[in-house]
């Protein structure tokens, strides 16, 4: 789309006008005060020079290429971005957004408090929290909780555990670093697409 400048810019013209003519105007003096014809010749082709660039660049300016303002973004229609919100100290919402156009998509609300060790792929965020005792996955393009899974110790079935590290997503697993209360560490692989702990 071409984009004409002046539109937004009306005065970049003239200040790239004046600076042309009040080079040309210093060249001149210069050459005509110079005292050797060598330099009296060079500093008169700098003359044309000078003009010939301060034109290119008015005509540039005139018809640059400007990308409008909200314009939307160049990522595919089903990219998502989500982002949490911490209304009290005992939900989180999360607000997502069409990654290409930034218009509403979905917002919902979830008990406990997800944070840093939350993370998503193309479609899904998988929410993560250092004081909750369980994962959450959401799907991003309507908000609605697509599964929860309480982490427990794979060796006291009693004992609930939190998470406590980096979550990472590979190979359709969701992998987390956990701890319990009697500091036990553990790292439980979950199947991204149903929550089931391998």
């Amino acid at each position: 789309m071409k984009y004409h400048a002046f539109e937004d810019f009306s005065w970049l013209p003239w200040l790239i006008i004046a600076m042309a003519l009040a080079g040309v105007a210093l060249l001149i003096v210069l050459a005509v005060r110079a005292r050797r014809v060598l330099w009296k010749v060079v500093l008169a082709l700098c003359v044309p020079v000078c003009m010939i660039a301060s034109c290119a660049g008015f005509i540039y300016a005139a018809y640059v290429d400007v990308p409008p303002t909200n314009a939307s973004a160049p990522v595919p229609d089903l990219l998502s971005i989500s982002f949490l919100q911490y209304p009290n100290n005992s939900a989180t919402a999360v607000t997502t957004l069409n990654a290409r156009t930034g218009a509403m998509r979905a917002q919902s609300s979830f008990t406990g408090i997800y944070d840093r060790y939350s993370v998503a792929d193309e479609h899904t965020l998988y929410l993560v929290g250092a004081t909750t005792t369980f994962v959450t996955a959401v799907h991003m393009s309507d908000g609605n909780e697509l599964w929860r899974t309480s982490l427990f110790s794979p060796t006291h079935p009693q004992q609930r555990l939190v998470p406590d590290g980096r979550s990472i997503l590979a190979d359709g697993m969701l992998y987390l670093t956990t701890r319990g209360d009697v500091g036990e560490r553990f790292i439980l692989g979950l199947n991204a697409g149903t929550g089931e702990v391998a």
